[in-house]
């Protein structure tokens, strides 16, 4: 996207709030244990990298408070009211900021299907949980270049992605949950290799 114009309507804002994830989670997940000191702190960065412009500025970067219920991801089961959803935010933040050792990918992915679940903020869920994914991912070490694109598995099969997901958030299936996102990481390595081989092909620009 770099020298690109961006539409100056709403898709261009979600197009930005896109870039400015993106971003994001590659600045986090070069450092070491990104969510682990701070990961309320990080996890509100990111929501506001997803939301600045698209929510009133007093939501951006906190989660739901009051009556605010969330205005995305409305094909999954109902979201937790606010103050559970904030208690239950406390509890993720606990496991990412916890010394206790887990796989790398199963942290990821629960993590990814909580946000989805609770959908802590207005807008910009789901974003903010894929970057989360994304994040964990490169800090535990699993695919420690930020080669994989798992973006890409998600959006090919979205229709199995948000099945997934709703079984997770109904508790009905959370193995199947981790399989998919196991699944979308081996489908997003294969993706991440296609964009590497046009990029020595010249097909793409070096950044």
């Amino acid at each position: 996207m770099q020298g690109r114009a961006v539409p100056d309507d709403l898709s261009g804002t979600q197009l930005a709030a896109a870039i400015r994830v993106s971003a994001l989670a590659e600045e986090l997940g070069s450092h070491p244990h990104p969510l682990s000191a701070s990961p309320m702190q990080a996890i509100a960065r990111l929501h506001v990298a997803a939301a600045a412009g698209l929510i009133d500025d007093a939501q951006v970067g906190r989660p739901r408070i009051g009556a605010e219920l969330p205005r995305d991801l409305s094909g999954l089961p109902p979201a937790p009211a606010a103050e559970a959803a904030a208690a239950r935010l406390r509890g993720l933040a606990e496991l990412l900021g916890s010394d206790a050792k887990h796989s790398a990918l199963l942290t990821a992915a629960i993590a990814h299907g909580e946000i989805l679940a609770i959908r802590p903020f207005v807008l910009g869920n789901g974003l903010v949980a894929r970057a989360v994914f994304r994040i964990l991912l490169v800090s535990g070490g699993v695919d420690p270049s930020g080669v994989i694109v798992p973006e890409a598995a998600f959006l090919a099969d979205a229709v199995g992605y948000g099945q997934a997901a709703a079984q997770y958030t109904s508790g009905a299936d959370v193995p199947g949950w981790v399989a998919s996102c196991a699944r979308a990481v081996t489908d997003g390595a294969g993706e991440g290799s296609t964009i590497a081989d046009a990029v020595l092909a010249g097909k793409l620009p070096q950044i």
